[in-house]
């Protein structure tokens, strides 16, 4: 599976995804409505992306992050929660904000005159990550290990979940060998080398994180004795920079409503009959938003609610075979290129 950040992601998979309504390819200009949005039982934020997505011809899309919405979550008591829009097109809660199991949502979109609304949705129970374990396999085109999780369902559960797994791994640069166009030794300011007496370098090291873009769901019938064992979550290819050091990998296992199991079963099977995630979709996604203006208007996206379990692992270096292990490139560029030099609290 590859990787990439969880908005191009998400991007891409809506995009990529299908529906009954045949996508007319030949018609550029159209700009259409996509919403992503999910909360959840944890703690927040909570997020909403907007976006519009254009058709500017045969198999090319362009994305337009949409500012200026009001965005409202409403729950079945009637209590709206504004929320804030923290950047171009994400709109978030405050770190309060969390869903309660068994209550009703619905997402109110206010842009441009239009009023857009979500079905309702309502949070219902996940099961638990029993474990997460990982096996080498050396005989696939790339080295990789595959991840796998046992889990399980609660007797009020519905089985319908999704499991998704997002990773970060550190990385180290030597900015302080950085060379110019002439290929002169040229400092990067970040590495402290240049200054008198030199300074601890803050582009070094670095901390780079994504989410895995595959979908894995389930229904009843994967469950035996309310035990769903040895289910694939992830691939993650021996590569030099992601076992520099040591890999992270977090798991989430959601609740899925039958609207949002059906939504992600129609991504995934698009995802498993293209050669590529970048072909043009021959069909469109229609999740549960909806133009309240303008019915006949077409809104792409889902807006979900979900339970949320959680479990994760390290993989270090000295887990990959001797004759395995991946050569350390020589970097010599601003690691804050790749990610963030924050550590993690946890690593």
């Amino acid at each position: 599976m590859k990787f990439c950040s969880s908005h191009k992601a998400i991007f891409i998979i809506l995009l990529c995804a299908c529906c009954v309504d045949p996508f007319n390819t030949s018609l550029p200009g159209n700009k259409t409505v996509v919403v992503d949005g999910l909360i959840t039982d944890q703690s927040g934020p909570q997020t909403v992306s907007l976006s519009y997505s254009s058709n500017v011809g045969v198999g090319k899309f362009t994305r337009e992050l949409i500012s200026g919405a009001v965005v409202i979550i409403i729950d079945g008591g009637g209590t709206q929660t504004q929320m804030n829009e923290v950047a171009a097109g994400f709109y978030q809660t405050d770190s309060t904000y969390s869903a309660q199991k068994g209550k009703n949502y619905f997402i109110r979109i206010k842009l441009n005159n239009q009023i857009y609304e979500s079905d309702i949705e309502t949070l219902l129970p996940v099961g638990q990550l029993d474990s997460l374990f990982f096996k080498l396999n050396t005989t696939s085109p790339v080295n990789q290990f595959e991840v796998y999780a046992n889990s399980s369902k609660s007797a009020m559960s519905t089985g319908l979940m999704r499991w998704r797994s997002s990773f970060i791994y550190q990385i180290y640069t030597q900015p302080s060998l950085h060379t110019d166009e002439n290929g002169r030794i040229s400092p990067l300011p970040c590495s402290g080398a240049s200054t008198i007496p030199a300074t601890a370098c803050t582009c070094c090291t670095c901390w780079v994180s994504g989410q895995n873009t595959g979908v894995i769901i389930s229904d009843e019938s994967n469950f035996n004795n309310n035990k769903f064992n040895n289910n694939l979550v992830a691939n993650i290819p021996i590569g030099d920079q992601q076992f520099e050091f040591k890999y992270y990998l977090r798991v989430d296992l959601l609740s899925l409503s039958t609207v949002a199991y059906d939504f992600w079963n129609l991504v995934r099977s698009e995802q498993t009959g293209a050669t590529s995630l970048f072909q043009p979709a021959s069909v469109r996604v229609r999740g549960n938003v909806h133009s309240m203006t303008n019915p006949n208007e077409q809104v792409l996206g889902l807006f979900q609610v979900s339970s949320v379990f959680s479990k994760s692992i390290f993989i270090n270096r000295n887990d990959i075979p001797v004759n395995l292990q991946p050569v350390t490139p020589f970097v010599t560029d601003d690691c804050r290129a790749q990610g963030t030099n924050v550590r993690p609290p946890f690593w």
